[in-house]
């Protein structure tokens, strides 16, 4: 189905489309980690609060942002062809980009707690294996969600400069397409200054 769309797109609507289909899958794996890990271990009180927090920051705010910008991408119909930038913008506000900032800045700490559990909580190492053949979770390892927003974020960039390239500088949407790309390259650039930071500190 995606493959007969994208053939009868334009050179920079196809951009767009991959963005759009590639935060559906986005938000589909952020639904995952949900519902697959962080409500059933709450529920059956195999990790603290904080354990959760540590292992998926910020998952509900991500996931809620990524629903949000996906419904108003949805909203737009045929208009979001030439709306997609304001609409990112608008969605990746404030919050958002904290949310963003936080989750991929602690990706590297969530690992270290992962690795943690799975060697001091039996439950928990019993839960992640059990995930890891479950057809709900396509049987995709912990590590791999836990990084999904980290990926996310590096793949904003590449999109906006991929419709940026097939858009005319006088387009009506040229500017909000500009500033949804410094927005993300914005916090892509804090993460990345921080993991220099404590490469450069752990070398100490």
């Amino acid at each position: 189905e995606r493959a007969r769309v994208l053939a009868s797109l334009d050179d920079r609507q196809r951009p767009i489309f991959e963005l759009i289909e590639t935060e559906r899958d986005y938000c589909r794996w952020l639904d995952v980690t949900y519902a697959q890990f962080v409500e059933p271990l709450r529920l059956h009180r195999v990790l603290s609060e904080s354990e959760l927090d540590a292992l998926f920051p910020n998952v509900l705010e991500l996931k809620d942002a990524s629903a949000q910008l996906l419904r108003e991408f949805a909203a737009a119909g045929d208009e979001i062809y030439e709306r997609v930038g304001a609409i990112f913008v608008a969605c990746f506000d404030d919050a958002a980009q904290r949310a963003m900032y936080s989750s991929t800045a602690a990706a590297e700490d969530a690992g270290s707690t992962l690795v943690r559990l799975l060697e001091s909580n039996a439950a928990f190492a019993a839960h992640v294996d059990a995930a890891r053949l479950d057809a709900a979770t396509a049987h995709t390892d912990v590590t791999s969600l836990q990084i999904k927003p980290f990926q996310r974020l590096t793949k904003y960039p590449l999109l906006f400069k991929a419709i940026l390239s097939h858009t005319s500088p006088t387009a009506r949407d040229a500017s909000s397409l500009a500033a949804a790309q410094r927005c993300v390259e914005d916090v892509l650039e804090r993460v990345n200054e921080l993991r220099l930071k404590r490469e450069r500190r752990a070398r100490a």
